[in-house]
């Protein structure tokens, strides 16, 4: 059995399953991390910030206890994947993509550069599996990151295929068949739910958007659990 965990750009993938294309690039992250001490008060906390504006948005959290918040920047645009995967840009091209605001200025004030790279997408392929292969993680599937379950989604894939190999009197074939069946169930529900995270996110009309951001506001005072209930079907995985 040989399981493949070589991430988006997967060259096994590119031999095995030729047909699990990639999608035109349309979206980009922006990335830099900063000391806590150097950034306003409301970005050091435990809570994760979502920011949106129309077609882009930005979310911070901070990292573990290395006393640093990392901002994370996604916008709609057309993009090319680097032979790094990702580049370092100037602050002041940083500033063209989102615009220079009081806020932005003094985030940016102890930084150097930000990193950018494509966000990849690939389409969810009809198998997991061929012969003796399987694929798990990105290497199955890249998905738009709005969900934030990239990880998550590579840790199920193992969790799922470690309790189908316990039963050692299985046919293999067979057994890696429902593995991927049952991914792929699971995978085009998180691809889907993602999607729609992203159109929520970058919303482009303006009557569209302070309706959702009524609706946020009214959930977010009233009926907060609300947020985590829809959410459920992702957190209480059992595999």
């Amino acid at each position: 059995l040989i399981v493949v965990a070589d991430g988006v750009n997967s060259s096994w993938k590119k031999v095995l399953l030729k047909e699990n294309k990639f999608k035109p690039i349309s979206q980009s992250a922006y990335r830099f991390t900063i000391k806590s001490q150097n950034i306003p008060a409301n970005f050091v906390n435990e809570d994760l910030n979502l920011f949106l504006d129309i077609g882009k948005h930005f979310v911070s959290y901070k990292l573990g206890k290395k006393n640093l918040v990392n901002f994370v920047f996604c916008k709609r645009e057309k993009s090319k994947v680097t032979k790094s995967w990702r580049e370092k840009i100037s602050k002041e091209k940083f500033f063209e993509e989102f615009g220079k605001s009081d806020i932005l200025e003094s985030l940016t004030e102890n930084i150097e550069h930000v990193y950018k790279w494509p966000i990849i997408e690939s389409e969810i392929p009809k198998k997991l599996t061929t012969k003796n292969v399987v694929f798990i993680g990105d290497a199955a599937h890249g998905m738009l990151p709005y969900l934030a379950q990239g990880a998550n989604k590579a840790l199920e894939d193992s969790w799922c295929l470690n309790n189908i190999l316990q039963n050692r009197s299985f046919n293999l074939a067979t057994q890696l068949n429902r593995y991927s069946k049952g991914r792929l169930d699971r995978l085009k529900k998180l691809d889907k739910a993602s999607v729609n995270n992203e159109k929520i996110y970058h919303l482009e009309n303006l009557f569209l958007r302070q309706i959702t951001k009524l609706f946020l506001r009214l959930i977010l005072k009233y009926t907060p659990g609300l947020i985590f209930w829809r959410l459920d079907w992702i957190y209480k995985f059992k595999g």
